[in-house]
């Protein structure tokens, strides 16, 4: 019966018969010629669709995962001196970095805005300064007692003195 109905017919005939099969299996005999290579590209198309979606999911948990498990992470303290407008960025005034680098003011961009939303200049904090081959970011910001940061003092101005004529 199969064999006699063409076109629609014949597709809806044969979609019917794969729903029905209680075994989970499609039969190979309701198909011939192109319908058979139809069915098995349809599945093949499937199967890569869905291989394309968890691999693009996967890839997107390694790139935020590699982010974060591939930054030096350091523990530092210091002294605001400055706060951008949107307080997306601090200049501090921190102490040495062991092992990276010399104490200084530089900015420092803030991963979360919630944690730098109460600081103001002058303010004493400690933070986790992450530091990866492409960026780095400061996070958990804390206030802390000003004596508990040790930067060293500024050098004075040389003394503008002019030469002498004798």
């Amino acid at each position: 019966m199969t064999r006699n109905l063409a076109g629609p017919a014949r597709a809806a005939l044969i979609h019917i018969k794969a729903v029905d099969d209680l075994s989970g299996t499609i039969s190979p005999s309701i198909f011939s010629g192109n319908m058979t290579i139809f069915a098995r590209g349809r599945v093949l198309g499937l199967f890569l669709l869905g291989l394309a979606v968890l691999a693009s999911i996967g890839c997107k948990r390694a790139d935020k995962a590699d982010a974060n498990s591939g930054a030096r992470q350091y523990e530092v303290r210091g002294v605001i001196r400055g706060v951008a407008p949107d307080h997306s960025t601090l200049e501090v005034e921190h102490e040495a970095i062991p092992g990276f680098m010399p104490a200084m003011t530089m900015p420092f961009i803030v991963q979360n805005l919630k944690d730098s939303a109460a600081l103001r200049i002058g303010d004493a904090i400690s933070f986790r300064f992450s530091v990866t081959d492409r960026d780095s970011w400061i996070d958990q910001i804390k206030k802390i007692s000003a004596a508990e940061v040790h930067v060293p003092a500024q050098a004075a101005p040389a003394p503008n003195v002019e030469p002498s004529t004798r």
